[in-house]
């Protein structure tokens, strides 16, 4: 062994605050960017409100440069460095102009802008009600429902809006929508998705409001509309028919729709609860952040003492370690939620201690709730890497899931593959020849050997319990062996990923890589005979290079 490092992730509050991105000052006045940023300001505004010690908390967090907290330069798990990455401008946390950029970790600059925003939207609004997309133009009943459901939105963290213009709208836009649907005879998937989005956006205004008395029938009639349609319903579909009956009071439907979502879910020890993708998620659902945040406070209005709460809430805790929370309006929601579960369960309120036991070593961190710390990693190198130190025991007096790894980087030249873990790779090589006109592929280890000149294709598989962004994947070329292709690039692979070809090895570098699995090929051809050896390939998170995985390494039989 090389390299041995323990990493604790503590989950304090400002640990996840410090996951939110800023807010873009966009050059676009149009309504919908006025919009985007108006419903994180508000979102975030309230955190203030509602968490007064955070005001002074945020003080502690590191001053950005850019939109996102940067990474850690330093990790020494990363296979590369981050200069040799196509992410470089990622990893600095996308730097940006100060002037271009609003600083959701201030409170008085977030309080001021949301102010500003909350008057321009106005703007937008003409005297029937309707929304425009800008200032002065035409009724547009698609606008008017956005800007209701960003309104909506901000009410379900009990944020400000503008209630007299979201009255106007409301009384607007329900004879529309009523209109659109009895349109519909048939039912589509289109008209059950407007019908959910239209009925979850007006039934989570004030029961109080004397539009909202008026409405009700026509909520329930779209409701009841796209629960006659379900086939059509996506999870965020049934969990939004979940809250819509719950709304109206029918929690027999509500809760129907709610185990009809749970029944979707997967659940492990690490990753928690999260909607099972499919082998190849990408073709019909993408579990999203929203998505998660959505199900989960819905299921803490219907049912508070579910035990589904906990996994859902640490999924959404190890999506923050392995992805980069990019919209400010997502991950403000999904911020405010992970504080509420927080407030529910006292971690906002009690210490955290941490008890690490490793290599005979004992060490001991003590945290308030409102403390800011980086991510707490012991290295250990050489010949202080013994056999104890392949085992860790850390114990932990707080009330959330935390995250801790133990990573060691080795030599060898008969490695195996690592055991199944979140992320999973494996390789085979084939070759390829022409039946019939038709080109096909077999196995080289059918063959026993491969010929010099051959066509081999490469085949890497990644198999993950999770989306993860920003992953690397690093294939040594058996010596010998040359591309056949010399340019690197941007391409599109089953993902869209950079590939690097160098003399020694190919690397695909992976913006997003969904969960489920993804196989990447590429052709090498064999240019001298005899016995080469294949190095592992390895994949890698860059964004938590604690998770990983490689296959093992392979010789190849080359002959004339």
């Amino acid at each position: 062994p090389k390299t041995a490092v323990l990493t604790l992730n503590p989950s304090l509050a400002l640990s996840v605050l410090n996951s939110m991105p800023n807010v873009l000052s966009s050059k676009y006045n149009d309504l919908v960017s006025s919009l985007n940023r108006y419903v994180p300001l508000a979102v975030v505004n309230k955190f203030y409100t509602q968490y007064p010690q955070l005001k002074e908390a945020v003080a502690k967090l590191p001053k950005r440069t850019g939109v996102n907290a940067s990474w850690n330069e330093s990790d020494p798990l990363r296979l590369t460095l981050l200069q040799q990455t196509p992410w470089l401008r990622q990893a600095q946390g996308m730097q940006t102009r100060t002037a271009d950029m609003i600083d959701l970790f201030n409170p008085q600059v977030v309080a001021s802008v949301k102010k500003k925003e909350l008057a321009n939207i106005s703007k937008f609004q003409n005297a029937s009600g309707a929304f425009t997309w800008f200032p002065g133009g035409q009724d547009d009943d698609y606008l008017t429902l956005y800007a209701l459901n960003a309104f909506a939105q901000a009410l379900a963290y009990e944020a400000d809006i503008p209630q007299a213009a979201a009255k106007k709208a409301f009384s607007y836009i329900v004879p529309r929508i009523e209109k659109r649907l009895l349109e519909d005879k048939t039912g589509s998937e289109s008209a059950v998705a407007y019908a959910l989005y239209a009925a979850y956006t007006l039934s989570a205004f004030p029961q109080n409001w004397a539009q909202m008395s008026q409405a009700k029938p026509y909520i329930k009639r779209w409701a009841d509309y796209a629960d006659q349609q379900s086939r059509y319903m996506t999870a965020l579909g049934q969990i939004y028919a979940a809250a819509v009956y719950h709304r109206l009071g029918d929690d027999v439907k509500a809760n129907r729709y709610l185990d009809l979502v749970l029944s979707r879910m997967k659940q492990n020890d690490l990753t928690g609860a999260y909607f099972a993708p499919e082998p190849q998620s990408w073709v019909w659902y993408r579990d999203t952040l929203s998505t998660q945040t959505v199900t989960l406070r819905t299921l803490m209005e219907l049912r508070p003492q579910s035990d589904k709460i906990d996994p859902m809430t640490q999924w959404l805790l190890f999506n923050r370690q392995v992805n980069s929370w990019s919209d400010p309006k997502a991950a403000s929601q999904a911020v405010f939620t992970l504080l509420d579960v927080m407030k529910h369960k006292g971690a906002l309120s009690l210490p955290v201690e941490y008890t690490v036991e490793w290599a005979g070593d004992k060490k001991s961190f003590s945290f308030e709730p409102f403390d800011w710390t980086e991510d707490l990693q012991l290295v250990r190198q050489g010949k202080d890497i013994t056999s104890a130190a392949l085992r860790a025991n850390i114990e932990k007096k707080g009330v959330l899931t935390d995250f801790a790894s133990l990573s060691v980087i080795y030599e060898t030249a008969e490695a195996k593959a690592s055991p199944k873990g979140v992320i999973n790779v494996t390789r085979q090589y084939f070759t390829r020849f022409t039946q019939d006109g038709v080109q096909k592929i077999r196995p080289v280890q059918d063959l026993g050997e491969v010929k010099v000149g051959d066509e081999v294709e490469v085949h890497l598989t990644v198999t993950t319990d999770s989306a993860f962004e920003y992953v690397l994947l690093s294939d040594p070329k058996p010596a010998a062996f040359e591309s056949e292709e010399l340019l690197s690039g941007w391409t599109y692979n089953t993902v869209r990923l950079y590939r690097e070809n160098r003399d020694a090895e190919t690397n695909f570098f992976i913006n997003w890589l969904p969960a489920g699995t993804v196989t990447l090929r590429y052709v090498l051809r064999p240019t001298l005979e005899g016995r080469f050896h294949a190095l592992p390939a390895q994949a890698q998170s860059m964004y938590a290079p604690e998770f990983g995985a490689h296959t093992a390494a392979e010789a190849i039989n080359v002959s004339k």
